[in-house]
Protein backbone atom coordinates (compact mmCIF):
# COMPACT_ATOMS: atom_id res chain seq x y z
CA UNK A 1 0.00 0.00 0.00
CA UNK A 2 1.18 3.36 -0.77
CA UNK A 3 0.58 6.24 2.05
CA UNK A 4 -1.46 8.12 -0.17
CA UNK A 5 -4.41 5.40 -0.05
CA UNK A 6 -6.58 5.99 2.51
CA UNK A 7 -7.19 3.23 4.92
CA UNK A 8 -10.71 2.53 3.98
CA UNK A 9 -13.82 2.34 6.66
CA UNK A 10 -13.94 -0.94 8.35
CA UNK A 11 -17.55 -1.78 8.03
CA UNK A 12 -16.32 -1.80 3.80
CA UNK A 13 -13.24 -3.45 4.27
CA UNK A 14 -13.37 -6.77 3.17
CA UNK A 15 -11.37 -9.14 5.26
CA UNK A 16 -8.62 -11.39 3.63
CA UNK A 17 -9.74 -14.68 4.83
CA UNK A 18 -13.30 -14.12 4.14
CA UNK A 19 -14.43 -13.83 7.54
CA UNK A 20 -17.10 -11.31 8.89
CA UNK A 21 -17.46 -10.12 12.31
CA UNK A 22 -19.41 -11.43 14.95
CA UNK A 23 -23.15 -9.90 14.96
CA UNK A 24 -23.84 -11.02 18.75
CA UNK A 25 -22.62 -12.68 21.92
CA UNK A 26 -23.08 -15.98 21.10
CA UNK A 27 -22.94 -18.17 17.97
CA UNK A 28 -25.58 -20.36 19.87
CA UNK A 29 -28.20 -21.57 17.75
CA UNK A 30 -31.77 -22.53 19.57
CA UNK A 31 -33.55 -26.06 18.82
CA UNK A 32 -37.58 -24.83 18.81
CA UNK A 33 -37.96 -24.66 22.87
CA UNK A 34 -41.19 -25.93 24.48
CA UNK A 35 -42.96 -22.75 25.80
CA UNK A 36 -44.89 -25.96 27.90
CA UNK A 37 -42.56 -25.27 31.24
CA UNK A 38 -41.06 -21.86 32.24
CA UNK A 39 -37.77 -23.49 33.59
CA UNK A 40 -36.97 -24.63 30.07
CA UNK A 41 -37.58 -21.29 28.23
CA UNK A 42 -35.60 -20.06 31.44
CA UNK A 43 -32.44 -21.94 30.70
CA UNK A 44 -32.70 -21.98 26.93
CA UNK A 45 -32.62 -17.92 27.32
CA UNK A 46 -30.34 -18.27 29.53
CA UNK A 47 -28.01 -20.24 26.99
CA UNK A 48 -28.91 -18.23 24.24
CA UNK A 49 -27.70 -14.88 25.98
CA UNK A 50 -25.21 -15.90 28.89
CA UNK A 51 -23.45 -18.94 27.77
CA UNK A 52 -20.48 -18.18 29.77
CA UNK A 53 -22.75 -18.27 33.19
CA UNK A 54 -23.58 -21.63 32.34
CA UNK A 55 -19.94 -22.78 31.94
CA UNK A 56 -19.65 -21.45 28.47
CA UNK A 57 -21.45 -22.65 24.90
CA UNK A 58 -20.80 -25.97 25.23
CA UNK A 59 -22.49 -26.78 28.94
CA UNK A 60 -24.83 -24.11 27.94
CA UNK A 61 -26.15 -26.44 24.85
CA UNK A 62 -25.84 -29.45 26.16
CA UNK A 63 -27.86 -28.01 29.30
CA UNK A 64 -30.53 -26.49 27.24
CA UNK A 65 -31.04 -29.74 24.91
CA UNK A 66 -31.69 -31.76 27.87
CA UNK A 67 -33.73 -29.38 29.54
CA UNK A 68 -35.58 -29.05 26.12
CA UNK A 69 -35.79 -32.89 25.70
CA UNK A 70 -36.98 -33.57 29.69
CA UNK A 71 -39.96 -30.85 28.34
CA UNK A 72 -41.02 -32.56 25.22
CA UNK A 73 -41.08 -36.38 27.20
CA UNK A 74 -43.14 -34.16 30.16
CA UNK A 75 -45.65 -32.85 27.32
CA UNK A 76 -45.91 -36.66 25.80
CA UNK A 77 -46.25 -38.18 29.01
CA UNK A 78 -48.79 -35.66 29.83
CA UNK A 79 -50.85 -36.38 26.26
CA UNK A 80 -50.64 -40.18 26.88
CA UNK A 81 -52.16 -39.64 30.60
CA UNK A 82 -54.75 -37.44 29.10
CA UNK A 83 -55.39 -40.04 26.71
CA UNK A 84 -55.41 -42.69 29.47
CA UNK A 85 -57.19 -40.72 31.53
CA UNK A 86 -60.12 -40.92 29.34
CA UNK A 87 -60.29 -44.20 28.44
CA UNK A 88 -60.05 -45.15 31.86
CA UNK A 89 -63.74 -42.80 32.19
CA UNK A 90 -65.01 -45.26 29.05
CA UNK A 91 -64.28 -47.80 30.30
CA UNK A 92 -65.72 -46.96 33.98
CA UNK A 93 -69.10 -45.72 31.99
CA UNK A 94 -69.19 -49.12 30.62
CA UNK A 95 -68.50 -50.92 33.80
CA UNK A 96 -71.69 -49.06 35.51
CA UNK A 97 -73.65 -49.69 33.04
CA UNK A 98 -72.97 -53.55 32.73
CA UNK A 99 -73.23 -53.10 36.81
CA UNK A 100 -76.53 -51.77 36.58
CA UNK A 101 -77.61 -54.18 33.76
CA UNK A 102 -76.35 -57.26 36.09
CA UNK A 103 -78.47 -55.72 39.29
CA UNK A 104 -81.99 -55.91 37.31
CA UNK A 105 -81.52 -58.86 35.58
CA UNK A 106 -80.63 -60.70 38.96
CA UNK A 107 -83.73 -58.63 40.29
CA UNK A 108 -85.61 -60.43 37.69
CA UNK A 109 -84.31 -63.85 38.40
CA UNK A 110 -84.79 -63.61 41.93
CA UNK A 111 -88.32 -62.46 41.20
CA UNK A 112 -88.94 -65.10 38.93
CA UNK A 113 -88.03 -67.37 41.27
CA UNK A 114 -90.63 -66.62 43.66
CA UNK A 115 -93.21 -66.58 40.65
CA UNK A 116 -92.01 -70.00 39.75
CA UNK A 117 -93.98 -71.60 42.10
CA UNK A 118 -97.50 -69.71 42.21
CA UNK A 119 -97.35 -70.61 38.47
CA UNK A 120 -96.29 -74.28 38.86
CA UNK A 121 -98.92 -74.28 41.10
CA UNK A 122 -101.18 -72.55 38.48
CA UNK A 123 -100.55 -75.20 35.91
CA UNK A 124 -100.91 -78.05 38.82
CA UNK A 125 -104.39 -77.11 40.05
CA UNK A 126 -105.74 -75.98 36.29
CA UNK A 127 -104.81 -79.60 35.01
CA UNK A 128 -106.66 -81.12 38.19
CA UNK A 129 -109.46 -79.43 37.77
CA UNK A 130 -109.80 -80.33 34.06
CA UNK A 131 -109.04 -83.49 35.29
CA UNK A 132 -112.16 -83.42 37.83
CA UNK A 133 -114.01 -81.74 35.21
CA UNK A 134 -114.07 -84.96 32.38
CA UNK A 135 -114.85 -87.36 35.66
CA UNK A 136 -117.61 -85.28 36.02
CA UNK A 137 -118.86 -85.02 32.47
CA UNK A 138 -118.85 -89.07 32.93
CA UNK A 139 -120.94 -89.36 35.64
CA UNK A 140 -123.93 -87.22 34.54
CA UNK A 141 -122.90 -83.96 36.66
CA UNK A 142 -122.40 -81.46 33.40
CA UNK A 143 -122.96 -78.14 35.94
CA UNK A 144 -119.99 -79.05 37.80
CA UNK A 145 -118.00 -80.20 35.04
CA UNK A 146 -118.34 -77.13 33.10
CA UNK A 147 -117.54 -75.28 36.26
CA UNK A 148 -114.60 -76.95 36.64
CA UNK A 149 -113.37 -76.71 33.12
CA UNK A 150 -113.74 -73.28 32.51
CA UNK A 151 -111.35 -72.81 36.21
CA UNK A 152 -108.80 -75.70 34.98
CA UNK A 153 -108.57 -73.76 31.87
CA UNK A 154 -108.08 -70.34 33.21
CA UNK A 155 -105.39 -71.83 35.82
CA UNK A 156 -103.86 -73.39 33.26
CA UNK A 157 -103.71 -70.30 31.04
CA UNK A 158 -102.64 -67.86 33.82
CA UNK A 159 -99.85 -70.47 34.76
CA UNK A 160 -98.97 -70.26 31.05
CA UNK A 161 -98.72 -66.64 30.68
CA UNK A 162 -98.85 -64.59 34.01
CA UNK A 163 -96.71 -61.92 34.08
CA UNK A 164 -95.31 -61.18 37.35
CA UNK A 165 -95.29 -57.63 38.54
CA UNK A 166 -91.87 -56.21 38.20
CA UNK A 167 -90.66 -52.91 35.70
CA UNK A 168 -88.58 -53.18 32.38
CA UNK A 169 -86.02 -50.99 32.31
Amino acid sequence: MSTEDPIPDPPQAPSASGQLARQGDSEFVLAEPLNELPIARTISGLASTHSRSMGGEFNAALIAGATSQIAHELSSVKAMQAQTQLKLEATQDELNTANIENAVLRERIESDKGSRHLRNFAIFAGTTLLAAAIQLGEIDQKTYAVAAGVGGIVLVLLGWFIIPARGKS
